[in-house]
């Protein structure tokens, strides 16, 4: 996990493979894929689940102010021209952002009772 962290999340949010790596983009050649947003937010999930909450909680305020004016996502964000790319508004993007932010609070409330 950290060097998922580290790699995919430079800068935030999370790529899906590593710039100048193999990937969906090294097909077309263009070599130019925005970011899911999807996978930033489970990559804030899999930080909780393994109890590391504060980079969890950074990831995650990172994230928030990326939202759209309304609070929306798209399916991708291109991170070097702030832009959502992609279906918009994306329905899992939401949903991942939902369980994210459940399980910071979860993890938080469960060490309240360790």
């Amino acid at each position: 996990m950290p060097s998922a962290y580290a790699v995919l999340n430079n800068p935030p949010p999370v790529h899906t493979y590593q710039p100048g790596s193999w990937g969906p983009a090294a097909a077309d050649q263009s070599g130019k894929e925005g970011s899911f947003l999807i996978c930033s937010f489970w990559l804030v999930s899999a930080l909780a689940g393994v109890g590391e909450v504060a980079r969890a909680r950074h990831l995650m305020e990172k994230l928030l102010t990326i939202g759209s004016p309304l609070g929306l996502y798209a399916e991708e964000f291109e991170p070097t021209t702030a832009r959502h790319v992609g279906n918009f508004p994306q329905a899992f993007s939401h949903l991942a952002r939902i369980e994210a932010a459940e399980k910071i609070i979860l993890t938080e409330r469960l060490k309240e009772f360790a």
